[in-house]
């Protein structure tokens, strides 16, 4: 299972290679480092163990351990999911406003946002179901998927290309629990 919670470390790498294979450079230990919200004199150390901490357990803990917990028995795992998506989304909005970057996706680009956390729910769903409901592997993913994609290092291309595999994974996991439960007559 830690293969699995791990799987953004290896987009990342993956990401951050072909853009070195392109002429960019790698990344350095202290792009890691700055990441929104944080001053940017905290030690890298201490920034990985905020985030898994904060974006990992705080919210896993809420979204996939608490709301996915209770919503499946009644909802399956496609409505549950959904419904758990569509607060997170909410849960964000006030980022748009606080965060440069995501106040930058204002627009035409929240469609593109809202449909890549859809995604990305869909995923950490997968992580916590198939981790017998443990909040340590979604939150593990959680922390390092916002490492490699909203700290300095994983600005702009590398964010992108680390987020086009998790979303490809989401639509089709979303789309596998959507026909499963239709099946069963639980859509």
């Amino acid at each position: 299972m830690l293969c699995l919670a791990l799987t953004p470390l290896a987009l990342g790498a993956l990401a951050f290679g072909l853009l070195h294979g392109q002429g960019g450079g790698w990344p350095l230990a202290q792009d890691f480092a700055r990441f929104p919200g944080l001053p940017g004199s905290i030690h890298l150390a201490w920034v990985v163990v905020l985030v898994v901490l904060v974006n990992g357990v705080g919210e896993e803990g809420g979204w996939r351990g608490f709301a996915l917990e209770r919503l499946v028995p009644r909802h399956g795992r496609f409505g549950a999911t959904w419904r758990v998506a569509m607060l997170w989304a909410i849960w964000h909005v006030p980022l748009f406003w606080l965060n440069q970057s995501m106040h930058a996706l204002l627009g035409p680009m929240v469609i593109g946002w809202a449909l890549s956390l859809a995604c990305g729910a869909f995923v950490l769903a997968h992580v916590y179901l198939n981790s017998r409901a443990s909040v340590l592997p979604v939150a593990l993913w959680h922390g390092t998927y916002n490492l490699m994609t909203a700290s300095a290092a994983g600005a702009g291309s590398a964010a992108m290309l680390s987020s086009i595999p998790v979303m490809v994974w989401g639509v089709g996991v979303a789309v596998y629990w959507w026909s499963s439960q239709r099946r069963a007559g639980r859509a």
